[in-house]
C-alpha cells in the first residue's frame, strides 16, 4: 500500500512559458495546482479521461492514446515537435 503526498517547491521551480507537463493522476494535477498557478501558454497531457477532468477551465490539453506514462511521453514528444 502507498501513499500520495504533495511535496512543496519553490517559485524557482516553475515551470516555463509553454511547457508542456505530464499528469498521471487526479492527485498530481491537484499538487501541481497548489505550487503554481496554471499559465495559459502551457500544455497539458494527461494519462485518461479521469484525470483531464480535473484540469483548470480551459486548460490546453491532450490525452494518451494509452493509459501508460510512456504514451504520455510520447504524446509530449509529439506535441514538441509541432
Amino acid at each position: 500500500i502507498y501513499e500520495t503526498s504533495c511535496i512543496e517547491y519553490s517559485i524557482d521551480d516553475t515551470p516555463e512559458k509553454n511547457a508542456i507537463i505530464i499528469f498521471t493522476s487526479p492527485s498530481s494535477i491537484q499538487c501541481f495546482l497548489k505550487n503554481f498557478s496554471w499559465d495559459d501558454s502551457y500544455t497539458a497531457i494527461v494519462i485518461g479521461d479521469a484525470t483531464k477532468v480535473h484540469l483548470p477551465e480551459g486548460a490546453d490539453f491532450a490525452v494518451a492514446l494509452t493509459p501508460l506514462i510512456d504514451a504520455c511521453i510520447d504524446r509530449a514528444r509529439e506535441i514538441s515537435s509541432l
